[in-house]
């Protein structure tokens, strides 16, 4: 009995992931998953929502997201007014790699940072019965779609800290440290206010949802005891950071980085 239920707690023990990209930030990820990395076994509950008895909504979202602008202490030069942006090469996002510029084989090997562009990979593994089976005794499971709403919290002007802006910053120099997160080509540009621990908080919403498909084939690809899919549905959604000010003010490290938490609402879909 005390084994099976050491197996019980192992098996729905929620994995957390952390990458970084090498200069450019951080993506932090809450997967749903055994230990052994071969099925999801624990749902990631982000937000509340109203479920069916049957569903079994489980993602893998990141709940995080960094990245650094490349300052410059020059002041009367040309790069210190520049707008701060991936187009200019100031601005890295994960997915920078190193690029040798000159091969390591020379006497003067010479290295640089490209971007080669940035996505989030977001994976949907819920599933749910169909009312009309669900008096059966092993009742067939099928992959559910989702909808997901990620908001940031607004943190005002509050000192040294980055600001989230709903509008677009422009590179005047009241717009220091202000950024806003675009995801698949929406941008975080609904202001909102959310329950967070019980406070109502402001918050900056995507404008609009994300769609999840559901997993594909749950019948044949089969699920866990949990009810997940063992196969996900798997979509990737590019990113962009859009920064104010210009380079010239990013003159030190604690100005030039940052990471985004980001929050998810999941609004679990119907069967098809």
């Amino acid at each position: 009995m005390g084994s099976s239920k050491q197996r019980l707690k192992k098996k729905r023990r929620m994995r957390l992931a952390a990458c970084a990209a090498y200069a450019a930030g951080l993506c932090f990820s809450a997967s749903a998953g055994s230990t052994d990395n071969s099925e999801p076994t624990a749902n990631v509950w982000l937000d509340v929502v109203e479920l069916s008895s049957e569903a079994r909504v489980s993602v893998t979202v990141p709940f995080g997201y960094g990245f650094v602008v490349l300052g410059t202490a020059e002041t009367g030069e040309p790069a210190a007014d520049e707008a701060i942006s991936t187009a200019n090469g100031n601005l890295y996002l994960p997915n920078v790699r190193l690029k040798a510029a000159t091969p390591s084989s020379s006497q003067t090997a010479e290295y640089q940072l490209s971007y080669v562009g940035a996505n989030l990979p977001l994976e949907n593994y819920s599933t749910d019965v169909r009312k009309e089976n669900m008096a059966q005794t092993d009742p067939k499971r099928e992959g559910l779609p989702v909808k997901l709403r990620p908001y940031i919290i607004d943190s005002g002007n509050s000192g040294h800290f980055w600001q989230i802006s709903s509008i677009q910053p422009t590179n005047n120099d009241g717009d220091f440290k202000k950024y806003r997160l675009v995801l698949d080509g929406k941008a975080f540009s609904e202001e909102s206010k959310r329950n967070i621990g019980r406070t109502l908080t402001s918050v900056v919403e995507l404008s609009e949802n994300i769609t999840l498909p559901a997993p594909p084939d749950v019948p044949a690809n089969g699920y866990t005891a949990a009810g997940t899919a063992m196969v996900p549905s798997q979509i990737y959604v590019p990113v962009d950071v859009e920064i104010g000010g210009r380079r010239g003010q990013y003159q030190h490290m604690e100005q030039s980085v940052n990471v985004a938490r980001i929050y998810w609402e999941v609004i679990p879909g119907e069967l098809p």
